[in-house]
């Protein structure tokens, strides 16, 4: 059984390209996943990019965070994708430099599978230690006059404790969460989950 799939924001899927990024060069889209990979379902942003990274012919990610970090060409577009542990003030440049991006993780209770706008108004709770998605577009804004629209890509897990491979059920929604992902993360019109 497919996970029902959460995507919050215009009932019309994903919004279209912003008018203030009508003029960037064609980098386009970011997908930044983080977690543990060695905390079971905490792996579960970093199983989701390399289902990515191999459908849009970029290189697996390992566990220190090697290849996966040049740009390919996906249909009119290039794709860049990157793992880390957590999320870090470095990567606001990164988020300045292109129109999406797509900050992939596991999450704690419902819904299963969400794909929701991040408000990037909500972000500027600054700590060198935790920054959230929100924070990251902020920062971005703040530091570079500019960032991305942002989404979070976020799959339920129940199992945080030691251990290389995602449970059944985060496995079950981690694949929904790739169909989705690639079905409309590229796409004006967004995700078909009819």
């Amino acid at each position: 059984m497919i996970p029902p799939i959460t995507i919050l924001g215009k009932s019309s899927g994903w919004p279209r390209r912003p008018k203030r990024y009508a003029t960037l060069p064609a980098m386009d889209l970011l997908a930044i996943a983080y977690g543990n990979p060695s905390r079971t379902d905490d792996g579960a942003g970093h199983y989701v990019l390399n289902r990515l990274n191999a459908a849009w012919g970029l290189p697996a990610v390992g566990l220190l965070g090697e290849p996966g970090t040049a740009w390919v060409n996906v249909a009119e577009h290039r794709v860049r994708t990157m793992w880390v542990q957590q999320l870090d003030m470095g990567l606001a440049e990164d988020c300045a430099q292109v129109d999406r991006v797509l900050f992939i993780d596991a999450h704690v209770g419902e819904p299963d599978v969400l794909v929701a706008p991040v408000d990037r108004r909500s972000g500027l709770g600054l700590t060198s230690h935790v920054l959230d998605p929100a924070t990251l577009l902020a920062l971005a804004d703040s530091a570079y006059g500019r960032s991305a629209e942002g989404f979070r890509c976020t799959v339920r897990g129940e199992d945080f404790e030691f251990h290389d491979q995602l449970t059944p059920a985060c496995h079950a929604r981690a694949e929904a969460l790739v169909a989705a992902l690639l079905a409309g993360a590229l796409g004006e019109a967004g995700p078909s989950l009819a």
